[in-house]
């Protein structure tokens, strides 16, 4: 509803005093970290014990809804997990082969250009971002392709960007399996 009347100070306090706690949360998020209390990553578990502080508080969130939210978060964290042992892997199983190397050889005797050099790995990130997951794709590809750029000169910073942007043009793009 729609209302054109200026409010007063006593309904501004009715409608403000339960919005309080909850406007809180980015206040203690941004606070924390810029007064240097917690980093980044420590600020989200902050705000999620918080969040969860909030729910009790407000009786909105049932021991049922937090078993489930727990379980939930254990299966996704564990799915994550194999797929980054698996690339560690894979990844360990390709530098044990001296693949990198062999790689990097045969890269410089194809390509002699290093824009050449990059647009190959752009086309190339752009379509393994679109089937393999980006920590994957990581884990397995920067041991091979990090070498090769330097060898051609490229600054490790403006590869990881560009690898980093890529993969996730390529994660956007169909097929969209995830």
């Amino acid at each position: 509803m729609l209302t054109t009347e200026k409010i007063t100070k006593e309904k501004f306090w009715v409608s403000f005093k339960p919005a309080f706690l909850p406007l809180l949360l980015p206040i203690i998020i941004i606070g924390g970290i810029r007064v240097g209390i917690f980093t980044a990553t420590e600020a989200g578990a902050v705000a999620i014990i918080y969040a969860l502080f909030l729910g009790i508080v407000y009786r909105e969130m049932k021991l049922g809804s937090i078993l489930r939210g727990m379980k939930e978060t254990v299966a996704t964290t564990a799915s994550i997990m194999l797929i980054v042992a698996a690339a560690s892997v894979f990844s360990w199983i390709l530098t044990k082969e001296r693949i990198p190397q062999t790689l990097t050889e045969w890269m410089l005797q194809t390509i002699n250009n290093k824009y050449v050099f990059l647009i190959v790995v752009n086309i190339f990130l752009l379509i393994v971002g679109m089937f393999i997951e980006g920590n994957a794709s990581m884990i397995i590809l920067v041991p091979l392709l990090a070498p090769i750029a330097a060898s051609y000169g490229i600054n490790e910073i403006q590869f990881a960007m560009i690898y980093i942007f890529n993969n996730a043009i390529g994660a956007l793009s169909p097929p969209w399996e995830r």
